[in-house]
């Protein structure tokens, strides 16, 4: 079944946006000053100065009552209980090779993830004049 499912062609989506918007949002997208994002389940392109984003992470970074720094980072440890739990998985027959070498692809060296934030804003529709 994996390698039936391996040898699925798939194709890309066909553009249904007029090539001027196509135009635009790549234009918008290699500006580097700017950050752009889909919102409302992807109907809406949010666009969003970079600095103001990333200062809207700091913000979120800030409040330690949700993020407290570690006093050293913990990628090895986590990396190593990962291991284990995937070789043990492996050992019970509950993954196959297959599996587990897909689960045992790591960057080398380890790195520390990078921090992600989503930007959590309302987009107000316009409402129709009637």
């Amino acid at each position: 079944m994996k390698t039936e499912l391996a040898e699925i062609k798939l194709s890309k989506p066909k553009q249904n946006l007029l090539h001027k918007k196509c135009k635009a949002i790549r234009d918008l997208k290699t500006n580097s000053e700017i950050n752009i994002k889909e919102a409302d389940k992807r109907r809406t392109i949010v666009k969003m100065k970079k600095k103001d984003k990333i200062e809207e992470g700091q913000v979120q970074l800030d409040d330690r009552n949700n993020y407290q720094p570690f006093e050293t980072p913990m990628v090895k440890n986590t990396f190593q209980r990962v291991q284990n739990l995937i070789n043990e998985l492996h050992r019970n027959n509950h993954i196959d090779d297959m599996t587990k070498n897909w689960l045992s692809q790591t960057p080398n060296p380890l790195r520390i993830p990078v921090f992600y934030t989503c930007t959590l804003m309302k987009i107000q529709k316009p409402t129709p004049v009637r």
